[in-house]
């Protein structure tokens, strides 16, 4: 599939839905509006009825407010985003290596996904990434049996968009694991000293972030909670996490460990780091 292609297929109807934030709000808008007109017209006929009228009225009223409320709630319903899935796990690892005055990076994002309805065939996996390469960036999918579909340029919030096709449709409560490997360098500009993840819109119900230096190089690190919803010109970084420190002595690296249980949507945990001088 061609990039014309996965632009077309990515505006189906469904990832417009995904996409469209304000579906909320208009939703509620719907049942709002739909309310007011009904209440007004109620007001409107009763003010304007006998008092037989009213009576036949008040009768009929339990029968006329359940057609009001199934319709705007149907009506809703259709506008109201939903989820395809919902992630039981997300384990994140960035691996660092220094290579010539410079370092390389291997990025491992590994989802478990729990489909909310049936036939789900797409899960989307986003990634951040500073600095910049004079190599390729590699990206691939992690099970051999699943398709990766790349959008490759960062959008306004910084990050890319990547979908694994899980190569079947899944049903309901299915899970499934997925995941990609992204291997980078920062040669000919330096990545900026933090690492993250998050599941942005979507629920998650456990999480783990880790990052590996060499021994060599082990930085000051600190654990961060980031707001990646907050408002221009707030504070994004909104919390501090407790790290766990393993030192691999046989392989010559050192981790270090963040383990959130059911992380806020629109918030990313990881790190941030400051080289030895």
């Amino acid at each position: 599939m061609g990039r014309v292609g996965l632009e077309r297929f990515l505006d189906l109807p469904f990832f417009k839905i995904l996409r469209n934030g304000v579906s909320t709000f208009n939703a509620v808008a719907t049942v709002c509006t739909a309310l007011t007109v009904a209440g007004t017209a109620v007001f409107y006929f009763v003010s304007h009825l006998s008092a037989d009228g009213i009576a036949a009225m008040v009768a009929l009223a339990p029968a006329g407010l359940a057609v009001v409320v199934s319709g705007t709630l149907s009506v809703a319903a259709q506008k109201l985003p939903t989820a395809e899935y919902r992630i039981e796990h997300l384990s994140g690892t960035l691996i660092v290596r220094p290579v010539d005055g410079h370092h390389s990076y291997t990025n491992e994002r590994v989802q478990t996904v729990r489909p909310l309805r049936n036939d789900t065939r797409l899960v989307e996996l986003r990634s951040y990434v500073t600095g910049r390469s004079q190599g390729e960036t590699r990206v691939e999918s992690m099970f051999p049996d699943q398709v990766l579909f790349d959008g490759r340029v960062a959008e306004d919030d910084g990050r890319y968009r990547r979908w694994i096709y899980l190569g079947a449709p899944r049903g309901r409560g299915d899970a499934v694991q997925v995941g990609v490997r992204q291997t980078f360098d920062d040669a000919a500009a330096a990545m900026l000293p933090f690492y993250r993840e998050g599941g942005g819109t979507h629920r998650v119900k456990d999480m783990t972030v880790t990052v590996r230096f060499s021994h060599d190089e082990d930085p000051d690190v600190e654990g961060l909670v980031w707001n990646t919803n907050s408002k221009p010109g707030k504070k994004a970084v909104v919390g501090t996490l407790e790290v766990k420190r393993v030192n691999n002595r046989r392989d010559g690296t050192v981790d270090y460990i963040v383990h959130i249980p059911r992380p806020k949507r629109y918030h990313c945990y990881g790190f941030r780091w400051r080289w030895s001088s």
